[in-house]
């Protein structure tokens, strides 16, 4: 246990994008319905809103594209640390913006950060975590969204009885105080052994795998010996066959596990998750429920909930069984909502925009 606590410690600060990322779902759908946010920028709707909300999607997608170039050229760490400085960026223009063209500028570079970090973060995790507790120690990104979904939603409800500019201002502020402690924090935690590898970084992947697996930081101890040459071995096959290549990651070899691997991050995105999240708030509005903004927080609260179960169990369970659940529940949930709201929902009667 103790030679495990390293990585633990490591991985749980590494998923700070995560929060991030949670910090940015729960911010917008908190300000969305308040009345000096849509005072300030023309009441958006439809369209218009849509824009402004996507907008971290399409950033997210650059981000997303470019993370295998920059995380293979500057390393995980600095990848992720370069992506700490577009979040701040990103959060600067949206909180001082003055429309709506600067304001979606502000979250496609927040966007960017999250596709480049949210993507980085689990692989720098795989690649100092055992191979036995990988599944764990990835699920903590997922328990980071959670946590930043909910500790902003907080932070924009009290910001809402501020009755100015600050009740959407503030909160896009603060955004960057966890970007800031990651991005700092980075510059003590190691490079990934595997970045090293690549690099011909031979000494320092022993010294990393000893300060990852040993109290003692022992570079002679036989299981850090094991995983060092077992991580030469793979370095040396993937050298001699150029799979890491573009043209190998669409190869026959490959072809099957990333169509499962594309498949079930791509069904998993048009659960619609996200987009429920953003406009929790019309949601219950259209319910008639009271209060709205305050309880609108039970759906982050239980989103955090349900996350600690897969941190938990996910490598007893395994990944296809945890999905299989996870997926069958939440397809059960999204079909009481449409039969609840079939039965006694109400639009809401706002008119929409170009």
């Amino acid at each position: 246990m103790v030679r495990l606590l390293n990585v633990y410690t490591i991985s749980a600060f590494v998923s700070l994008p995560g929060v991030l990322f949670g910090c940015d779902v729960s911010a917008m759908s908190g300000i969305v319905n308040t009345q000096e946010y849509k005072e300030y920028y023309g009441n958006p709707l439809g369209v218009r809103q849509g824009v402004i909300a996507g907008a971290i999607g399409v950033g997210a997608l650059i981000g997303a594209l470019s993370c295998s170039v920059i995380g293979d050229r500057l390393s995980r760490k600095v990848g992720i640390q370069f992506g700490t400085v577009l979040w701040c960026i990103g959060a600067s223009l949206q909180s001082s913006s003055t429309g709506i063209p600067m304001l979606v500028i502000g979250r496609v570079t927040s966007g960017v950060c999250i596709g480049l970090t949210t993507c980085l973060a689990p692989i720098y995790q795989c690649e100092i975590a055992p191979r036995k507790i990988r599944g764990r120690v990835v699920t903590l990104q997922y328990l980071a969204i959670a946590v930043g979904i909910l500790i902003m939603y907080f932070v924009q409800y009290g910001c809402s009885f501020l009755h100015s500019q600050a009740v959407f201002r503030l909160p896009w502020a603060l955004q960057t105080i966890p970007a800031v402690l990651l991005f700092t924090g980075l510059f003590w935690l190691p490079r990934s052994p595997r970045w090293l590898a690549t690099e011909d970084r031979w000494d320092e992947v022993l010294q990393v795998l000893a300060f990852l697996r040993t109290p003692n930081s022992d570079i002679n101890d036989p299981l850090v010996l094991a995983e060092y040459r077992e991580i030469e071995e793979q370095i040396r096959i993937e050298r001699d066959e150029e799979s890491n290549s573009y043209r190998a990651v669409f190869g026959k070899k490959l072809r099957k596990r990333l169509f499962l691997a594309t498949a079930v991050l791509f069904w998993a995105r048009l659960s619609g998750l996200v987009v429920f999240f953003s406009y929790i708030t019309y949601i219950f509005q259209a319910a008639s429920i009271p209060n709205v903004l305050f309880f609108s927080s039970i759906e982050y609260i239980i989103f955090l909930l349900a996350a600690i179960p897969t941190i938990l169990w996910t490598d007893q369970w395994g990944r296809r069984s945890s999905l299989l659940v996870g997926s069958l529940s939440m397809g059960f949930c999204m079909y009481l909502i449409g039969g609840i709201f079939a039965r006694f929902g109400e639009p809401n009667p706002v008119s929409n925009q170009p």
